[in-house]
Formats: structure tokens, sequence, C-alpha cells
């Protein structure tokens, strides 16, 4: 469920940065960063 209001949220987002977005709200920060590269305080979640 939490997928698909990422989807109706980014329509233009892609399957990859759905998955990132929806990571980024379950783990912490710093793994994001280091593990993705990618930031949810500066990308969203």
């Amino acid at each position: 469920m939490a997928l698909a209001g990422l989807r109706e949220q980014y329509p233009d987002a892609d399957e990859r940065e759905l998955r990132l977005r929806l990571a980024g709200r379950q783990y912490p920060r710093e793994l994001m960063i280091g593990a993705f590269g990618w930031d949810p305080e500066v990308e969203g979640y």
C-alpha cells in the first residue's frame, strides 16, 4: 500500500526511485546514504 501511495505522489518516478523512497521510510538515513547514495532528507521519502 505504501508503494501505491508513492506511485500516486510521484507519478513520474521510475521503479528504482520509488523503491528508494520506500526504503527511506524504513531504514536509517546513514544506511540509505552509504548503501545507495540516497539522502531521504534531501530527495524526500
